[in-house]
């Protein structure tokens, strides 16, 4: 039979990442892979990792942040089991029972990794259908406990998983990041067991490749060549060349009454202008693609809302550089009530916070405040497993900082009621620090 190669280039490129990660997968002595790739591709890896996850229970990918090994195996483990309680109910309803419970913990006699690997194993024994393995994306977002408590963690998980009493071949391990690996001690303490590997997958020319075998002709093709001009524009230093391209793809766009693809060409140029510290320019940009998504949106146009947003919130970011915060703050907040129109939670959250922040930087506190509660109250639009992440988390901490002192006991109790009605009678360990846990503790409230 013929091999065919896929048509599509980014199918092309997906499947040359695949092909990278198949020698870690079929590599039966490899326990953790570093893959090391470029800022243009590390998109295409992680977006590898975020299919696999979609589509295997197996895969997990960690998000903690690295402060201490303790707090970070901790924070494995309980993603996994509340990635298990939240699919009880589901597998109920189709006639599958998942009673799984967590195995105890011989805190005298077992680490916090070793229990770790126990939990994995028990569950893989347990619903062997379900978890035949476990492939753990290790990606702390950032490691504040330092490097060499990241490499001491990673050397212990090594050896509890190659060595221990829990020692498994369905368990493995891949980090991934444009920074070269720093395992070389790591490889001479664990022979065979650590893999490097650089891919490269050319993600930056695979918009050209789009538009050449694209069956597009006429206005459309011409105004998707210059978009991708465009944006390659940006890498390339010359302002110059980027306003040509800005200017001939504005033409076609309002020729054939195309906002939505004007605001994008604005917003492309914004960011370029805002690489290039001319500020000015970028905030004159930004505002114009709000414009055109305002006129997307009158026409019908369901990108509108979003596009209106990022022009905003664009220009918010720019008077933020400039140390405007209050005219930020009002940019903040109109793009706040536009989300707000459209019930668009992550955005609106988002919007209000930083609509917060930049009050709090000018120094009007209780208008910080306010937009604090508004942020929470958007909060509630969100899936309850997206309120423990992102924005909704940030400003529920920060939100707590701020209702902190004397005079300020009413709104305290209103935010307590508040996280309560979003996080449930857990919300102090969810959103608060270790400290702050137990100041509420004293108080008799947690």
């Amino acid at each position: 039979m013929r091999k065919t190669t896929p048509p599509n280039p980014i199918e092309r490129r997906m499947m040359r990442a695949h092909k990278d990660w198949m020698k870690f997968a079929e590599n039966s002595q490899a326990r953790l892979l570093y893959w090391q790739t470029n800022e243009a591709d590390i998109s295409l890896v992680k977006a590898l990792f975020d299919m696999q996850q979609q589509t295997s229970s197996c895969v997990q990918i960690v998000n903690a942040n690295f402060e201490s090994p303790e707090q970070y195996t901790q924070a494995i483990a309980t993603q996994l089991i509340e990635y298990y309680d939240a699919r009880r109910e589901n597998t109920r309803s189709v006639g599958i029972v998942m009673d799984w419970q967590p195995p105890p913990r011989e805190e005298k006699n077992e680490t916090l990794i070793a229990w770790l690997l126990k939990l994995m194993q028990s569950l893989m024994e347990y619903h062997p259908w379900a978890f035949p393995g476990f492939l753990l994306v290790l990606g702390p977002a950032q490691i504040k406990g330092g490097e060499e408590a990241w490499q001491g963690w990673l050397a212990a998980l090594l050896e509890e998983t190659c060595n221990g009493p829990w020692k498994t071949d369905g368990i493995r391990y891949v980090q991934y990041g444009t920074e070269p690996p720093q395992y070389d001690t790591l490889i001479e303490q664990c022979p065979g067991r650590v893999m490097t590997l650089f891919g490269s997958y050319h993600m930056s020319t695979a918009p050209r490749e789009i538009v050449a075998q694209s069956s597009e002709r006429g206005p459309s093709r011409q105004f998707r060549r210059l978009l991708v001009q465009l944006s390659e524009s940006l890498s390339h230093g010359d302002a110059a060349r980027m306003e040509r391209l800005r200017d001939a793809a504005l033409m076609v766009s309002t020729k054939e009454g195309w906002h939505g693809q004007s605001a994008v060409v604005q917003l492309i140029a914004g960011a370029g202008y805002l690489k290039w510290k001319k500020e000015d320019a970028a905030h004159d940009a930004y505002g114009r693609a709000a414009q055109a998504g305002r006129q997307a949106q009158q026409a019908g146009d369901n990108t509108g809302s979003k596009l209106i947003i990022n022009g905003l919130a664009g220009q918010a970011g720019v008077n933020v550089l400039r140390r405007k915060y209050r005219q930020a703050a009002g940019e903040y907040e109109k793009a706040a009530k536009v989300a707000e129109h459209e019930q668009d939670g992550l955005m609106a959250v988002e919007m209000r916070r930083m609509q917060g922040w930049s009050l709090e930087q000018a120094g009007r506190r209780e208008s910080a405040r306010r937009a604090g509660f508004y942020a929470l109250a958007d909060g509630e639009w969100l899936e309850p497993e997206l309120r423990e992440e992102g924005s909704l988390k940030l400003v529920s901490g920060w939100m707590w900082k701020q209702t902190t002192g004397l005079g300020l006991e009413k709104e305290r109790k209103a935010l307590e009621e508040r996280l309560a009605g979003l996080y449930g009678r857990e919300w102090p360990q969810k959103v608060l620090s270790g400290a702050e846990q137990q100041g509420l503790k004293a108080r008799g409230v947690a």
